[in-house]
């Protein structure tokens, strides 16, 4: 079965809106000298599950969650995103396969059924957040093709460790 998810390029406000929120993104992170976290709302796309299910298992690379972090969302506001406030800060780093020198992006599946993928282009590796439950990520070429992806490394926001650099998202 050959998938194929397609991902428009962000566009130059959400760059734009990013940027001017990074100085905030490295306040609330609690690690002002750390790469700040880059995801928001609009620079993800929600997949659908019938798309999500598409994925071969083969593709997907479950990381188990860290039972001690908090929920996702305080009423509505999104905590797992705020380090200073308790959100997460367990972090794995994750990179496609092979020698693949071109942006990629990632998405994901929590077992709570969120269905995902980000629009910011990924070159090299990318630290993603570990909440309290396992996830599913899996990793779309340039060209739209799935690819494997392997798990790098660990570490947690303020570790002030070797992937501190590294685009979190």
């Amino acid at each position: 079965m050959s998938t194929s998810i397609r991902i428009k390029p962000i566009g130059f406000w959400s760059r734009f809106f990013t940027a001017l929120l990074s100085p905030l993104m490295r306040l609330i992170s609690g690690a002002p000298f750390e790469t700040p976290q880059s995801t928001r709302f609009w620079n993800n796309r929600k997949l659908t599950r019938e798309s999500s299910e598409k994925i071969p298992r083969s593709m997907k690379l479950l990381c188990y969650g860290i039972p001690e972090e908090k929920k996702r969302w305080l009423g509505f506001t999104p905590i797992f995103h705020i380090p200073i406030l308790g959100g997460w800060k367990n972090f794995v780093v994750l990179k496609p396969r092979g020698s693949y020198n071109k942006e990629w992006h990632v998405g994901w599946i929590t077992e709570d059924n969120v269905f995902g993928i980000s629009l910011v282009p990924i070159t090299g590796g990318v630290r993603l957040l570990l909440g309290p439950g396992d996830v599913k990520f899996f990793a779309i070429g340039a060209e739209g093709r799935l690819m494997e992806l392997k798990e790098v490394g660990r570490g947690k926001i303020g570790d002030n460790g070797p992937y501190c650099q590294t685009l979190l998202l």
